[in-house]
């Protein structure tokens, strides 16, 4: 379910340190897991985030990036376990980011051996997938515990930007990551596990000023996104990003960062809500081939059974109508958390934001609606 704040600090200034502070508190209250992303670039300008003018840049020596990482992991001994070295190292080279990271993680590592390392943090573009795997093959996966990734890139290029990484991870990790929980699923040849740990997808600007339709771009690419990654073996998708400066300069002011502002009243919210309840525990055990449909089953892990059906269509605006009627009742739940019974021998349409329909007990027979055999996922069990 949702259970994962991602908190990201970028300096040793004291009142970022309280608010750090303040914020894993208020996170583990919740009964949620703190993911701490360690940034500041390391041995060039870093932008503390309280406007104070005597520390708006520093340099990062050797002895200060140590001094700065020693004191965050006993600060937070027992409080933290997971940690990310650096955001988006994307100005690095391979030799930089490995560098940093083979530094750091055995900093944290001798302070609490029980700490889950996490990297690199990169959105999956051409030239940031290449980096990775230069990194891999300079030993990442000795390094780090879990690889992350942020999705930014469009909702179209999912399935060839999350199968790229699937390839990656499940070519270079070498499995020495232990199972953080029984029912995370994992990518095939590996146990590493994959978490996307930030994302946010702000509407489109008519000329007018306007937000267009802020709804469906918060709520449908938010809801496609979890859907893909967790079709893909991602373990994680963490939606709630917080930083000293995120809420109030509004970078995150549509999207995940606003619905930790307003839940009730954020569509974002309401999507990530859904999905999680729907997705959490399932792997991808099929998927049906359709023209004009995305139709992803998912079920139990061991099991080839299907119990949430994912579907929606391609197009902006587009509505399909399958052409076979219900042949028993099943449950549509929409990603706005509504739901709806609905009954045999009624016809079921499908539009461009998804839905899950929903079998407990796996006994339905998909193919009566969908036609064909589909397609069985080869992932392990």
């Amino acid at each position: 379910g949702m259970r994962v704040v991602r908190l990201w600090i970028l300096g040793e200034h004291p009142a970022e340190l309280e608010w750090l502070d303040d914020a894993v508190d208020r996170v583990l209250d919740m009964g949620c897991i703190p993911l701490v992303c360690i940034d500041g670039y390391v041995n060039g300008s870093t932008v503390y985030s309280m406007d104070d003018p005597d520390v708006l840049s520093s340099q990062w020596t050797a002895a200060s990036w140590r001094s700065y990482v020693e004191q965050l992991a006993s600060r937070y001994y027992g409080k933290v376990t997971h940690w990310e070295i650096l955001n988006e190292p994307w100005a690095y080279s391979a030799d930089q980011f490995m560098g940093v990271l083979t530094n750091t993680a055995p900093m944290i590592k001798d302070i609490d051996p029980t700490a889950i390392i996490h990297g690199p943090a990169q959105a999956l573009g051409d030239s940031t997938l290449a980096l990775m795997e230069q990194c891999a093959r300079a030993g990442l996966f000795n390094y780090i515990d879990v690889a992350d990734y942020n999705a930014y890139y469009p909702v179209a290029d999912d399935s060839f930007r999350l199968e790229a990484l699937r390839d990656l991870v499940g070519s270079y990790a070498d499995g020495r990551s232990e199972a953080l929980q029984p029912l995370e699923r994992y990518i095939p040849s590996t146990n590493c596990p994959v978490w996307m740990t930030e994302y946010y997808k702000a509407p489109s600007v008519a000329a007018s000023g306007l937000v267009e339709e802020p709804e469906y771009n918060a709520m449908a690419h938010i809801g496609i996104k979890m859907i893909q990654a967790r079709a893909h073996g991602v373990s994680k998708f963490v939606l709630f990003h917080s930083s000293p400066w995120g809420m109030a300069s509004g970078i995150m002011g549509y999207g995940m960062g606003r619905s930790a502002t307003g839940p009730a009243a954020s569509p974002a919210y309401l999507a990530a809500a859904a999905g999680a309840e729907q997705l959490t525990g399932l792997r991808l055990n099929r998927v049906w081939n359709r023209n004009s449909l995305f139709l992803y089953g998912f079920g139990p892990p061991g099991t080839s059974s299907v119990t949430h059906v994912a579907a929606w269509t391609p197009m902006r605006g587009e509505t399909v109508e399958i052409d076979a009627w219900l042949p028993a009742a099943i449950e549509r739940v929409r990603l706005d958390g509504s739901r709806q019974i609905l009954p045999a021998n009624t016809a079921l349409s499908v539009n461009d934001r998804p839905c899950f329909l929903v079998d407990e007990t796996g006994q339905y027979d998909w193919t009566a609606l969908f036609g064909g055999v589909g397609e069985v996922i080869p992932y392990p069990n």
